[in-house]
């Protein structure tokens, strides 16, 4: 009977190292899960900022960039096609200026709205978002699994006032 108890407190102190172990790691995963979210959630923020700059700095600047750009094309062909006016007098310097900023993308550094981001760091930040995305879900499937073993989780406070 002696025998008996030792075997048994033995092995209640075992199961009460191995919950106390167990709640430290849903405790933990609980908080790295917060964590991640409040990172996710940081990150979606910042795309959609970004995404709503480029969209607002891309209608900004392709009215005025195609408009100017048109306004260059227009003038250029009209001058050339018009019969009645000699063509201009360029030179060549000017002429091939003018035929390099047709059709391009013309960028004042000084505009606010000009776009601030490169592709290459859109893709950077995405990718992050998405690491992050998967690694809450692995966080979020390891502490079903301590969900489902059995293991109670219990809030930090409610831990210490029963330890």
């Amino acid at each position: 009977m002696q025998q008996q108890a030792t075997r048994l407190a033995k092995l209640n102190a075992s199961l009460r190292r191995k919950h106390f172990v167990s709640k430290q790691q849903a405790d933990q995963l609980r908080e790295e899960k917060l964590t991640l979210e409040t990172q996710l959630n940081t990150k979606d923020q910042q795309i959609k900022q970004m995404e709503e700059h480029i969209h607002h700095s891309n209608n900004n600047s392709n009215n005025t960039e195609s408009s100017i750009c048109i306004d260059m094309s227009k003038s250029l062909i009209a001058e050339l096609i018009s019969p009645e006016t000699p063509p201009p007098q360029l030179t060549e310097e000017q002429l091939v200026k003018q035929l390099n900023a047709e059709g391009k993308m013309i960028i004042d550094g000084r505009n606010p709205n000009r776009p601030h981001f490169t592709l290459q760091e859109l893709r950077n930040v995405l990718i992050e978002r998405n690491e992050l995305k998967t690694r809450l879900i692995e966080v979020e499937e390891e502490l079903s699994v301590y969900k489902r073993a059995g293991y109670v989780i219990i809030y930090y406070y409610n831990y210490h006032h029963y330890c």
